[in-house]
């Protein structure tokens, strides 16, 4: 395709540019939720506990692009023998289609998105969060849903003051999970981590066909989707899709498949691709009770405790990030 100009065209370039808006953004309002939500925190389990757990188990990661609906619609009451690993503004549109997810992801500090999002929470529902978010989510959720993690943002010294502060006497076993711009990039970044394989993708256009009328300041770039087809952009979405490409083709581990069932968008490099999604419940594995066994993991000690092990350099390496997986 026709890079854009005025869009990084390597990694290096993408996570530079892609962490400086957030130097503008992790403001008092993060810290403060920070030290409201640590009391209760600390205590609570962490995405750790199923690091390395589920190797080769089939996984759906859920983004909230255009395309999810029909991604979904073959999926409802065919979900056994995945699991389902959905980002927040996905939550509501997966029960729509029939599709409940067995762990919803959400990053946003912001109190009108994440609380947002996950409402209404249906029991049981596990919800994976930072606790730099609102503190209403606790609340919301209920504090047996919730499963703690930390992100790998190392070129922000504040997080160097939030592990001086708040690690230094305690260490919770969270973990910690790669971030590239979006959610969904937090959401492969635990699928990965895992041991998940296939990691497929659904709703995950990083484009759009029309130009958006939710956002109607917001800059917009020409791109061509894997099609041939003419769309627009956003430079989170472009730096996402420079950052799933690393993942699938540079990420250090056990060999999995990386799969785009999206059917559209802009994800290619390092992907295979799927058309037709009725073919995606042919991917899954043997049947278990999912929820059962995230559920059981939580209880037990994690074979692998890097709640606090960012990396020292960019681009987004897992290994650098998490120590890989042995």
């Amino acid at each position: 395709m026709n890079e854009h100009a005025a869009l990084p065209q390597t990694l290096d370039s993408a996570a530079t540019v892609g962490n400086t808006p957030f130097f503008n953004v992790f403001t008092p309002l993060h810290i403060n939720n920070w030290t409201f939500n640590w009391p209760r925190a600390c205590r609570m389990p962490g995405v750790a506990h199923w690091f390395q757990r589920f190797y080769g188990t089939p996984c759906i990661i859920v983004s909230a692009g255009p395309s999810l609906e029909r991604n979904l619609a073959p999926l409802a009451g065919r979900q056994r023998g995945f699991i389902i690993l959905c980002v927040d503004n996905a939550y509501n549109r997966c029960y729509a289609a029939g599709v409940r997810p067995d762990v919803t992801l959400t990053v946003d500090a912001q109190p009108v998105v994440g609380p947002e999002m996950l409402s209404p929470h249906r029991p049981g529902d596990l919800v994976c969060w930072v606790p730099f978010q609102d503190a209403n989510i606790p609340e919301i959720v209920g504090r047996d849903d919730l499963v703690c993690y930390t992100e790998e943002l190392n070129t922000n010294p504040i997080w160097s003051d939030i592990q001086r502060e708040f690690f230094s006497k305690f260490n919770p076993a969270w973990g910690c999970l790669a971030a590239g711009g979006t959610i969904s990039t937090v959401a492969t970044s635990l699928a990965f981590m895992m041991g998940c394989s296939p990691i497929i993708h659904v709703g995950l256009d990083l484009c759009y066909y029309d130009k958006p009328t939710a956002y109607p300041d917001a800059e917009l770039f020409p791109a061509v989707d894997i099609w041939g087809r003419d769309v627009f952009t956003i430079q989170p979405f472009w730096l996402s899709r420079l950052w799933y490409s690393h993942a699938a083709t540079q990420w250090e581990g056990t060999p999995r498949r990386w799969i785009n069932a999206t059917g559209a968008g802009l994800l290619a490099d390092g992907y295979e691709q799927i058309t037709d999604p009725d073919f995606i419940p042919s991917l899954a594995g043997r049947e278990f009770n999912t929820r059962h066994y995230l559920r059981q993991w939580l209880a037990r000690r994690p074979i692998v405790n890097n709640s606090w092990r960012p990396p020292r350099t960019i681009p987004l390496d897992m290994k650098k990030c998490t120590g890989g997986i042995k």
